[in-house]
């Protein structure tokens, strides 16, 4: 009855335990997560059970070898009860085997959910505080399917707690059992009640994330809107320093061409002092020959003409000085017009506050600029004054000169100035020959003594005859001291002489006949030497008018060259006026870039103005973003705070649950090890010996004697020990550790 009812508890439990041990495997490989024990956690669960092991063995052996020797003696060999006993002994050695590996199953899977216990807390602990973690650092994501996984890990958890319940239920007390499933229910209760309200939190947690991330793609689309709008006033910013940079290099380019304007100012400066240097020394050149044709006298009508050339000449240099002074009074009109320019260029850019250091530098270009202005304007100046009044003069002194070509003719046939000096110094002094011009008999009588005067050929003989020219001179000069004398002579006479008769040859006759003659050939002599006279003069009138023949050719040599350099000057002139009119147009062109400059810095200003208070506004947005922000922030940390005050809950709840639980697990432990224990095994040997009448022992004793009388007779005979017995599962049988 003992045995029967031993059998059926341990059949039961066996099949429970393989239920158990099934579920149990699929439950584990439907878990997202293996655990798998260490060798030595598994040789410390296994060692309590090694002497229980080998006691059972030895004990089973020992009596296994009793009931053959009861079964040999009461019986005597019989091999069919003999081959059931054996199997039953296997079976239930089988059975024993499989109850002990059942046993340390529910021991390794008790120890599994130890362990998924202990991770679960773990997680149960990291929730509360990794989830504001996650809120700040998954904003705007989308969330993780870790909450599921852990959702899913308590519905494992819980499952195979309700199997590990179901195990206890089939191995407890029906009191214990209901205690136990109502704990497990209530646990079953908070789990769920955990689990829903960390889906709530879980869902408000996403919703919370996701408008967040809404909000935070909001904060990011006008933040890239401000870096847009930030990359477009850089842009502009750029494009403002290069035209800045476009404006400074203008007007360097400008100070470049007014510094060449100065330098081509001083070298038209230099070629006007030059070509005044030459017009003073035509001047001079000029007033020397008045001079010369002053000290001609009655031959200054002859340089007239050369004069009235001059004035033709000087009329052209003067029509050309004209047409100079209309080119430099155009050129002021330019230089006022850039003036004009310059000041509306400076009015323009003066109205550019922003840019102060452009407005120094122009302010520096318009000094400069009216600095060449002013040595301009003195150079137009002294040229105006010059042109005006130098000719002016000049033509006031060439107004009543012949013409050009009557001075040429003249200038042609009139020595030059030095032969004139030259011959002018051989004439005898202006006195004498005044005096001699004086004391020469009037015209009348010398027409008269030429009328009287001999032929020719008796003037050259007697010339021939008169004494040299130098006793002539000498007679001439002698001759005012012979008349003195003679006066004197005479006075004297009439003084102190008494009068004494005339001889008689020398009467007044004779005296005519003595002195005639002497007359005569004074007369003739002073002819001579009038006409040496007039010849040397007729010579040297034509050797001066030669040279001032030669002296014309060379006026009008240098009135060319004049005219050349005139006309030089008026090339100098016109390309100076070109090159002004460049630097005109040039400035225009500066002037209108400045216009379009000023215009485009006003309008960047309007637009960095406008652009300031987008920022303004949207700085103001942000900031008000930001406070909404903060107090959502704010609101959903107080919400995690109470999540994390529900999930401490549950994780408290669910630890009292899992303290419970484990505190049944042992005491199931504790009754699942007291089957293995000697004193359950000596009850149960004592129930046996107590109950089993004593017939059975020795049929026991029959038995195995009939089974070793069996086993000797097999071994004597060839035939059967060839041949192997086999059990009702096809297995060859053991007896006594042989096949």
């Amino acid at each position: 009855m003992l045995y029967d009812t031993f059998d059926s508890l341990l059949k039961q439990y066996v099949q429970d335990q393989v239920s158990i041990g099934s579920n149990t495997q699929e439950g584990a490989i439907s878990s997202p997560t293996k655990f798998q024990n260490s060798p030595s956690e598994l040789q410390q669960s296994l060692e309590p059970h090694q002497p229980t092991k080998a006691w059972m063995e030895d004990y089973l052996q020992t009596e296994l070898n009793r009931f053959k020797n009861s079964l040999a003696v009461a019986q005597g060999p019989d091999n069919s009860e003999i081959q059931k006993l054996v199997d039953s002994l296997e079976f239930e050695k089988k059975k024993t085997q499989l109850l002990e590996n059942k046993v340390e199953e529910g021991r390794q899977q008790h120890q599994l959910l130890e362990e998924k216990l202990s991770r679960l807390e773990q997680k149960l602990d990291g929730v509360s505080t990794t989830t504001e973690e996650r809120i700040a650092a998954n904003k705007g994501q989308p969330a993780t399917p870790t909450t599921s996984s852990e959702h899913n890990q308590l519905k494992t958890t819980v499952e195979m707690q309700g199997r590990t319940i179901n195990f206890i239920r089939s191995q407890s007390d029906p009191a214990k059992i209901q205690k136990l499933q109502q704990d497990t229910e209530n646990l079953a209760d908070r789990l769920a009640k955990g689990i829903k309200a960390v889906k709530s939190l879980h869902e408000q947690n996403s919703a919370l994330i996701e408008k967040q991330g809404e909000k935070h793609k909001s904060l990011e689309h006008d933040i890239s809107s401000l870096q847009t709008a930030s990359r477009n006033q850089d842009v502009k910013q750029k494009s403002l320093g290069k035209d800045i940079t476009l404006l400074r290099s203008t007007s360097d380019n400008q100070g470049a061409k007014q510094a060449s304007l100065e330098k081509e100012m001083l070298s038209l400066q230099k070629t006007s002092e030059s070509q005044e240097a030459k017009q003073m020394s035509f001047e001079k050149d000029i007033s020397l020959l008045q001079c010369t044709c002053q000290s001609q006298g009655e031959q200054q009508k002859t340089i007239d003409g050369v004069v009235s050339g001059i004035k033709s000449a000087v009329e052209s240099l003067s029509q050309k000085g004209e047409s100079l002074a209309e080119a430099i009074t155009s050129l002021r009109s330019s230089v006022e017009q850039i003036q004009e320019t310059q000041g509306s260029q400076e009015a323009r850019l003066s109205t550019l506050t922003s840019l102060k250091s452009l407005t120094k530098q122009v302010k520096e270009q318009q000094k400069k600029t009216n600095i060449l202005q002013q040595s301009v304007d003195t150079l137009q100046a002294s040229a105006a004054d010059w042109s005006l009044q130098d000719f002016q003069d000049l033509k006031a002194k060439v107004q009543g000169y012949p013409p050009a070509g009557e001075i040429r003719q003249l200038l042609a046939e009139f020595p030059s100035l030095v032969d004139t000096k030259r011959l002018l110094a051989k004439y005898p002094p202006h006195g004498d020959l005044e005096r001699l011009l004086k004391e020469m008999p009037p015209p009348g009588d010398i027409k008269r003594l030429l009328g009287e005067s001999p032929s020719p050929a008796d003037i050259k003989r007697r010339l021939e005859e008169l004494p040299p020219s130098g006793e002539l001179n000498q007679l001439v000069r002698d001759l005012p001291k012979l008349r003195e004398f003679m006066s004197e002579v005479t006075a004297r006479s009439s003084k102190h002489s008494t009068p004494t008769p005339t001889p008689a040859f020398m009467t007044k006759d004779m005296t005519l006949q003595l002195i005639t003659p002497k007359m005569d050939r004074l007369e003739d002599a002073l002819k001579r030497r009038c006409m040496e006279m007039i010849q040397i003069s007729s010579g040297l009138v034509a050797e001066t008018v030669d040279q001032a023949n030669a002296r014309t050719l060379k006026s009008e040599e240098a009135i060319q060259a004049l005219d050349g350099r005139v006309t030089g000057l008026k090339r100098s002139v016109d390309e100076n006026k070109k090159e002004f009119d460049a630097h005109v147009t040039t400035s225009r062109r500066n002037t209108d870039e400045t216009k379009k400059l000023g215009q485009q810095i006003k309008e960047l200003e309007r637009s960095v103005g406008e652009n300031k208070i987008e920022m303004y506004e949207v700085e103001n947005d942000t900031a008000k973003r930001l406070e909404e922000e903060s107090t959502e922030l704010k609101s959903l940390k107080g919400m995690v705070a109470v999540m994390t005050q529900d999930v401490e809950k549950v994780r408290k709840d669910s630890r009292t649950g899992i303290d419970d639980i484990q505190f049944q697990l042992v005491q199931m432990t504790d009754w699942a090890k007291n089957f293995s224990s000697k004193q359950w095994h000596d009850s149960v040997a004592q129930q046996i010996a107590a109950y089993v009448p004593a017939q059975f022992a020795g049929q026991l004793d029959s038995l195995a004697t009939r089974v070793s009388h069996l086993e000797t007779r097999s071994h004597d005979s060839p035939e059967v020990s060839s041949k192997r017995r086999k059990g009702a599962n096809g297995s060859p049988l053991v007896v006594n550790g042989h096949h």
